[in-house]
């Protein structure tokens, strides 16, 4: 179809994973490769925008599993993206319109809805005008690989020989192992491997096999799949493998080691240098999405599928969006040491025009998340859709499991699991009885009334806010059954208020995060646990409570800024021990 840019493509939005499929971008092996494409918006909403799907996979219909590689946020104007992937031996890209609150067009069979009819219809479509992949090594190319694994040694037509197999393998063991150890490896470490390798070759096997079955032994070494720590004060190099598993997830780098190696990393100075060095690595992205996965459990995001008779709207560009918007919100309170108090509640949050269509806001003219000022019954991490949606199944919420997380993940309050002979509540989907009814047995039991005086006021505050986020003033009910699925209707008004177990009483979200923002140090004491407990792999015990406490006030001057927080845990010797 003529376009100012030339001819282009139009995939539509549907289940379907062969519509939208591109077989000429078929990868002949596993990999990384990159992705440059032009996209546009064909028959954009009122805001000009086509979200899109980039996934790849088989992509025939006997083969639906799909593999994410990024949302595009289309314009009517062509745009250039690029993206890095690991995509499989035989699979393909695929893109087609992903935002479900679109209309989409008949698929079944498509004769019925050709292209012709859907473009007419003014059906919106995503435009792709160019694309070109190549495969890329982020971390060595396959020349600096060869260099690292076999040093000087020659190769010619692929096969990797020596004239002194022997000494080379030895240096090359040593030098592969202080790698893979994270440490100076010493030569009795070594010497199982070395071993390995001069048995292979009086076996006959060539160096590059010889060698290959000594690099396989040290990758299956416990000094290689585990950090050993010695109890007691760690060392430098200890030190600089926690530093590098907590802000990058990975082994450190020739910096970090070779300070370890000067005895540097016990110096306070030159410690916050390299946390700040760190987290200005574009690698530090894994310790915001590693670190809120688990604490926020947003990892559980995949664990239940909202219900499509409920949730029509909900699609993976808005899931992905939600886990986006608090990752980005994490990112600024500790880019900016804003306090934590902000996890609670805050003046501003984030938005794209998807988010911004289901919370029913004014979507931010420009593209990608952008800093707004909060909205009403917005703010904080609590409203946040993908922290509403781990905390609920694909039909409807509980209280009970909201005000759980509430009370664990956000103040840091253990809560004991039930007594076995408690019933589970759930929701009365036919609207007989409300959740508040039904709880109401459980608070006038004995042996359940104390727990649920602490959980029960923040998961009944969230009610207003359904499975994946939205704002709704009234329960869903089943209103019937038919071979299609379940009609659903508007049942009980749902009742937000409640009182804390100290008595004092809020009506509805804006007044739970009155009441909860009053204790910003339990937020901070809270913040410390998980990042201690994130970056050690140890839980906080009694005994460590003056130094979390020591750790919390030396941040007070920052009104608990989270930035302030992370320094505070890094210096701290529970940090630098074990």
């Amino acid at each position: 179809m003529p376009h100012p840019s030339g001819e282009y493509a139009v995939t539509w939005s549907t289940g379907l994973v062969f519509v939208g499929r591109m077989p000429k971008t078929k990868v002949p092996e596993d990999g990384w490769y990159r992705i440059r494409l032009t996209a546009s918006a064909v028959h954009p909403d009122n805001d000009s925008r086509v979200w899109a799907t980039l996934r790849s996979g088989v992509s025939y219909a006997n083969a639906p599993s799909m593999f994410w590689i990024d949302a595009l946020e289309l314009t009517p104007e062509p745009r250039e993206f690029e993206f890095e992937a690991w995509i499989r031996g035989n699979h393909m890209l695929q893109l087609q319109p992903g935002d479900y609150t679109f209309e989409r067009p008949l698929y079944a069979p498509i004769r019925q809805d050709p292209y012709e009819t859907t473009f007419a219809r003014g059906l919106a479509g995503a435009a792709i005008h160019a694309l070109e992949m190549e495969r890329v090594f982020p971390g060595a190319t396959p020349a600096e690989a060869q260099r690292m694994l076999f040093g000087e040694a020659t190769v010619a037509d692929g096969v990797v020989s020596s004239k002194r197999p022997r000494e080379d393998a030895r240096a090359l063991l040593q030098a592969f192992a202080t790698r893979a150890f994270r440490r100076p490896a010493t030569a009795a470490e070594v010497a199982p491997y070395l071993a390995l390798v001069h048995e292979k070759l009086d076996q006959g096997a060539s160096f590059q096999d010889a060698l290959r079955a000594g690099y396989r032994g040290l990758m299956v070494s416990l000094n290689f799949l585990y950090l050993p720590e010695t109890p007691g004060e760690l060392d430098d190099y200890a030190v600089a493998s926690r530093l590098s598993y907590l802000f990058w997830s990975a082994a450190p780098d020739q910096e970090l080691l070779g300070l370890a190696g000067r005895g540097r990393l016990r110096d306070r100075a030159t410690l916050r240098a390299q946390v700040e060095r760190m987290l200005a690595d574009p690698r530090a992205e894994a310790f915001t999405r590693n670190f809120t996965d688990q604490w926020l459990e947003l990892r559980n995001i995949d664990f239940t599928q909202p219900d499509r008779d409920l949730f029509p709207q909900f699609d993976e560009v808005l899931k992905y969006s939600m886990l986006s918007e608090t990752r980005t919100f994490f990112d600024e309170l500790l880019t900016e040491d804003l306090s934590v108090s902000n996890f609670i509640d805050s003046d501003f949050m984030f938005l794209n025009t998807r988010l911004a269509k289901h919370y029913g806001l004014e979507a931010p003219p420009a593209l990608g998340l952008q800093r707004v000022d909060a909205a009403a019954r917005r703010g904080g991490v609590l409203t946040q859709g993908s922290v509403l949606k781990v905390t609920a199944n694909g039909t409807n919420t509980s209280p009970v499991v909201r005000g759980v997380w509430v009370t664990e993940r956000i103040l840091g309050k253990p809560v004991p699991p039930p007594p076995p002979n408690v019933s589970a509540i759930e929701p009365d989907v036919r609207g007989a009885n409300t959740i508040r009814e039904q709880l109401a047995k459980h608070r006038n039991d004995a042996t359940c009334s104390s727990c649920h005086a602490k959980i029960d006021p923040p998961g009944f505050a969230l009610e207003n806010y359904d499975p994946t986020g939205r704002w709704r003033e009234r329960y869903p009910v089943v209103a019937s059954q038919t071979e299609e699925g379940t009609i659903w209707k508007d049942g009980p008004a749902v009742d937000a208020s409640y009182a804390m177990a100290n008595g004092s009483e809020f009506e509805d979200v804006d007044g739970l995060k009155a009441l909860m923002g009053r204790d910003r140090e339990q937020i901070a004491r809270n913040v410390v646990e998980k990042l201690l407990a994130f970056g050690t792999g140890a839980q906080i015990g009694f005994a460590d409570r003056d130094e979390v406490e020591g750790i919390v006030a030396s941040a007070s001057d920052s009104d608990y800024g989270l930035r302030s927080l992370v320094h505070g845990v890094v210096s701290s010797p529970l940090f630098s021990s074990k």
